[in-house]
Formats: C-alpha cells, structure tokens, sequence
C-alpha cells in the first residue's frame, strides 16, 4: 500500500514538473513585436521570441560618438549611461534584450550613442592591394618600422594602444566605415582629396587635415605611390604622420591638401560658397591645329549622352559632368601632365593610340573608334582608373564604342535566392531555366569564363508568406541576389542594405514582380550584372568609383 503511494506522489510530482516546464515553454515562445524610434521616424514592427531575432538597421550616431546598442528607457541621454539597460548588439534584437520590458506583447525601443574609444594611435590602410599596393605582409612590416621609430623616440610601444587597421571594398565604402568607425587618426593607401572627398565623402578641414601623395610603403606591390591623410590632431598623431611622410615619401612628399593653408576667414558669419564637385570629369584632348574634335562635336556629344543617361535611369537634373577642354596642347606629354596635376580626370577623350606608352597614362581602358560623329575617326577614347573606375565612364566607353566595357571579376560564385508563393505564380520553372541559360550567355558576351564561376539559383522552400522566406534568406547568411520578390521584401520582410527594382516585361518572372541586390553598399559583381541584364539600366552604385 505504501508503495503505491509513493508511486502515486511521483506520477503526480512528475505531471506537474511537465506542466510546469510546458506553461514555461509557452511563456518563451510569445511573440514580441519590436519598434525602433529613429531619426528615420517609427520602424518595425519587427517579431522577435524565443527562437527568432530580429536584424535592425544600425544608426548614423552623431558626431564624434558611435552607437551602443538599443534600450527601452526613451530618456537615456539624461542619465548615467551606467545604470542604462543597452543591448548588446547594435544590428540585433534577441528576445532576451526585450522579454522583461514589453508591455501588451510590444516595445518600442531608441538607440543608444556613447563615446568613442580613442587609441594612442589609429591607422586605417587601403586593403585593396590591386589599387593601393598594400597588403598584410606590406603593413606588417609598416608596422614594425612605427614601433621601432616610436622606441627611438623614447616611448613604449608595448604599453601603447597601437591600431593598424585595414579596410577593403570601394572609396566610397571604405571612407564610409573609416567615418562609421570614427577612431582612425591617419589613412594610407587612398587617394587625392578630390577622390576620398568627392567619392569617399570625408570632408576636407573636418574629416581630414592633411593629404599628402607620393607615398610608397616599402614592399608595396609595383611599387605603388599613393597619398596619406591625417585626421587625428594629437601632438603623437603630428609627429607620427610627418615620420610616415619622411620615411615613405621618395624625393619628397607632394602637398595636395593641408589645412594650415586654409585662410582665416575675417568675417565668419558669412561662409564660403562650397564649391560644387563633378560627378564625372572629361579630359577632351586638341592639338595645336584642332584637328582631333570640333566644338561642334563636344555639343552635339553632351546632348546625346545625356539622353543616352536618362533612358538607363540616370536622374541627369542632378548630375554635374565636367567636360574639360585641354588648353596646353603642345604635345602629348603636356596633356598628361594637365591630366595628372589635376588628379581628378575620369575619362579621356579624343587621344592617340600612344597615351598610355609616349604619354604615360596608367591602369586605362583604351579602344579606337573608327566611325563616330562625335570627333575625328580613328582617334581614341580612354577610361582612367580601370581597376575601379567610374562608372559614368563607364557608360560614356559604352556609348561611343558600342561596345560593354571590359570587366574584370574579382568575385566569382554567386547566390540567387528564388521566391515564389504556394501556387507557384511569381516564377515557373521554364522561365527559370530560360534565366539561367541567358544569363550565363550574357556574362559569356562580356568575356567572362562562365565555366570559372559557380551560380546557386536556390528556390526557397519555404513559401508560407513573405516573412518565411525572409528567414530563410537571413539564415542562410549567402545570399547575393532575391529574384520574384515583391514591394514588401524591405518593409513588411524586413530585408535592409538592399536595392530592389520592379520589373513590368520579363519572359523572366511574372510580369510586376521586383528583383533586389542584397549588401548595395558593396554588392556582388555578378549581382550587379544580373540587376543590368534583368533591368536594361546601369546599377546605381554611380557615387562609386573613379579618380583615384
């Protein structure tokens, strides 16, 4: 009898943990929906629990400070950021982070900006070798060449904060996480200040104040000279910086911008008209009897490409073009050098078979175009920076030549991911194959080896609603590019860093249905192409690029 007691006490004690552990579970699993108040106005809701996090867009923190995290307290700002409850991701939600605070099923939560850590010295290097020439081995040994200067000088480096930092990608997005970051007291390996400041948009006598060129860091692959800047004002960033322009500059660093140079301005409270920078810049090259382009030629040239602009999707009211007309032609050596002092030139037009071997332009597209309209025929057209090169440019070689400007992939996989819903009517499985097959033609007629690449097109099986198949983009963690996606993907699913286009005629898709890049500030190649080849326009990287 006693026996079956117990027996009978730990079936019910055992009832009742399961309970427990069920109506826990239970609690774990509620759903709670996430607003963000930002400087963009109210976002979300976003729907995080136990098994789900959300990923947030992060915030542009104010000057001088960087973003923390997110918090529920909406008065943060007037409190010791100690006693502050802060997440502890700033492009990440979990469940944890909100549990306690949501009310009704819901929270609204603010971003939180603290003060930078600042180091004893910061260094940020150009980590695209085929541009700057800089490499880790070149910057390990940069780096051990600044500890033993900094031991010369009586310091420790070993108990010094000591950054050297690389950053890859475009001007454009690796000025822009230099600025994100907001630690970094010197750069290496960019370019002059019309580039990082025009392109990069760090702002000359703010962002940076000075920019000196003629730098070779010893090891630097073909022995690249590039420019240094310094942002940091620091008795121990000035003497850092003149150390880097001594040791690397050669026969001497070349000024192109220092702020000691600004004149003091007597009335302040009138402020200089900035002057206005051009998107893209046209160097038209003469000789002394104007045989090789007529004036005539120019306009009728800048009519026509502009229409040419405006039919790829180019908002041409905004752009700002800069068509320089060479004054010194006395040869070709004078046109380089105008080309070369200005450092800001994008495109050459009208020159001779000759400029990049008498004339001594470097890293250039050339092609010779037999029959235009536009200037004398058999003369040349040229694109400067090639490896990186603007991409107005770009369309210009493409308009005139009638031909797609040489690529070279640096990026050769590529992942599609494919949306349909339950009844299978964004995309079948015909027009899919047909895509494919095009496609690889396409990337075939740009001189691409299509059998070096490898294309993922995965049709996503989760097809319950438009949120699923965000999952299973965010999970996945690969993908570059969603095809047949709808308006929704980056408001109702929550996709962010995306650009997405609306496709009206496609034997592709469904007549309506939207494609999108997925990382536009540095998307992939092979993205970018697939969006032109789907769209028929040019993808809108256009800040990208350029003057080196």
């Amino acid at each position: 009898m006693k026996k079956r007691f117990i027996a009978a006490l730990l079936l019910v004690v055992m009832c009742m943990g399961a309970f427990s552990a069920c109506s826990l579970t239970g609690k774990l699993e509620k759903d709670v929906q996430v607003y963000l108040e930002t400087s963009d106005g109210l976002l979300g809701p976003y729907t995080v629990n136990a098994f789900n996090n959300a990923i947030v867009p992060a915030q542009e923190a104010p000057r001088g400070k960087k973003q923390l995290g997110w918090t529920d307290d909406k008065n943060w700002n007037e409190k010791d950021i100690k006693n502050v409850s802060v997440s502890e991701n700033v492009g990440l939600i979990r469940y944890d982070d909100v549990k306690n605070y949501a009310k009704k099923g819901k929270v609204t939560l603010y971003p939180v900006f603290g003060e930078i850590t600042r180091h004893d010295i910061a260094i940020a290097w150009y980590a695209k070798s085929g541009t700057s020439g800089l490499n880790q081995s070149v910057m390990d040994d940069f780096t051990d060449a600044l500890k033993a200067y900094l031991t010369e000088q009586g310091m420790n480096p070993a108990e010094m904060d000591i950054v050297v930092r690389g950053y890859d990608g475009n001007v454009g997005t690796s000025c822009g996480n230099i600025m994100k970051d907001s630690d970094i007291d010197i750069m290496v390996g960019w370019a002059a200040r019309s580039n990082i400041e025009g392109t990069g948009g760090l702002k000359a006598g703010e962002d940076f104040l000075q920019n000196y060129g003629n730098i070779t860091l010893k090891g630097a692959e073909n022995n690249k000279a590039r420019y240094a800047a310094r942002l940091g004002d620091t008795d121990l960033v000035k003497q850092v910086y003149n150390w880097i322009l001594t040791t690397y500059g050669g026969t001497g660093a070349k000024k192109d911008y220092d702020v000691a140079d600004t004149p003091v301005d007597p009335d302040p409270s009138e402020p200089d008209t900035p002057v206005e920078k051009a998107d893209f810049v046209v160097s038209i090259w003469n000789n002394t009897k104007g045989e090789w382009i007529k004036t005539e030629q120019i306009e009728s040239l800048k009519t026509a490409f502009t229409a040419y602009l405006a039919e790829k999707g180019v908002d041409t009211a905004k752009l700002k073009i800069e068509w320089r007309v060479e004054e010194d032609v006395t040869n070709v050596a004078a046109l380089v050098k105008s080309v070369n002092d200005k450092g800001d030139v994008d495109f050459v037009l009208a020159c001779g078979k000759n400029v990049n071997s008498d004339g001594n332009l470097t890293n250039l597209e050339k092609v010779q175009i037999n029959e235009t309209p536009y200037m004398t025929a058999g003369r040349y057209i040229a694109v400067l920076n090639k490896d990186n090169p603007n991409q107005y440019a770009k369309m210009l070689y493409e308009f005139m030549s009638g031909k797609k400007f040489p690529i070279t992939l640096t990026d050769t996989t590529l992942t599609v991911s494919v949306w349909n819903n339950t009844k299978g009517e964004w995309i079948t499985t015909e027009q899919l194959e047909s895509l494919k097959t095009a496609f690889t033609a396409y990337l075939a007629d740009l001189g691409v080896d299509t059998t070096a690449l490898t294309i993922v097109w995965r049709v996503e099986e989760a097809v319950t609603n438009v949120a699923a198949l965000v999952n299973s983009v965010n999970t996945a963690g690969d993908v570059d590019f969603v095809l047949a996606c709808g308006k929704n993907v980056n408001s109702e699913g929550n996709l962010t860093n995306l650009e997405k286009i609306q496709i009206n005629e496609t034997p592709y898709m469904t007549a309506g249905r939207y494609i999108a890049v997925l990382n536009k500030d540095n998307p992939n190649q092979l993205a970018e192409l697939l969006y032109e080849f789907m769209t028929g326009k040019t993808f809108p990287s256009l800040a990208e690029g350029g003057a080196q």
